[in-house]
């Protein structure tokens, strides 16, 4: 019964990744990674595809940005539920890519080609590069995307959990089309958060629009290079 205005928050879903490579390309601009960069300079695990040989070639940051990675979706261990996720995203991604993890499968969670070789979207991969951020930079992802992004930008209602929203009210609530007609859902998370979790307002991601459209610049702020924008 509440209209939508600008001010009224959303889900972004994967439209979210296009601030995770945001986030990446300020990460790079700062000099705490390269694109080019092996993952495991920056992850606190190795990551090693079953799939190939023993002299398989380095999984790049590029790889992950790009979805040429070989790291596939488990549908089966990415759970939504309602509220914020409860498990660090560190912890769930050693969980789903290496072999001690609880949530590990060869067949399930790699692709069987090399990396760089292959398209195949992947919301892991997306979580992945979010992670690398985070241990590149050494400050957690929501926190660098508050300081490189949300802060220069003026953002207020862009977030990525629930928790950081001091009125879920200006959120809007989600609808399924159920046999009675439209039926809410509660506002929900997952673990691989960084793949599709921001929220956002028409008015605030618009001003991420225009700092793209701008070359990275919006109301005489630096946000980014034209060199990473482009």
């Amino acid at each position: 019964g509440l209209e939508a205005t600008p001010e009224t928050a959303f889900q972004l879903a994967s439209v979210s990744k296009a601030w995770d490579a945001a986030a990446l390309m300020a990460a790079r601009e700062a000099g705490a990674l390269t694109l080019s960069d092996d993952i495991h300079q920056h992850l606190p695990f190795r990551v090693e595809n079953p799939l190939l040989g023993a002299d398989q070639p380095p999984m790049r940051i590029n790889h992950l940005a790009s979805h040429t990675a070989g790291l596939q979706d488990n549908s089966d261990a990415i759970v939504y539920a309602p509220g914020d996720p409860q498990v660090p995203l560190e912890v769930f991604l050693e969980d789903y890519l290496t072999p001690s993890g609880a949530h590990y499968s060869a067949g399930d969670n790699f692709h069987p080609w090399e990396p760089g070789r292959v398209y195949s979207y992947s919301n892991v991969g997306a979580a992945l590069t979010a992670l690398v951020v985070q241990e590149a930079t050494e400050a957690p992802f929501e926190d660098w995307c508050q300081q490189s992004l949300f802060d220069p930008l003026g953002l207020d209602r862009t977030r990525w959990f629930l928790a950081d929203y001091p009125d879920d009210q200006v959120i809007a609530t989600p609808y399924l089309v159920g046999s009675d007609g439209w039926e809410p859902q509660e506002l929900y998370g997952f673990p691989t958060w960084p793949d599709g979790q921001l929220r956002s307002t028409a008015e605030e991601v618009a001003r991420f629009l225009g700092m793209v459209m701008a070359g990275g610049t919006w109301e005489g702020e630096a946000v980014l290079s034209e060199a990473s924008v482009a």
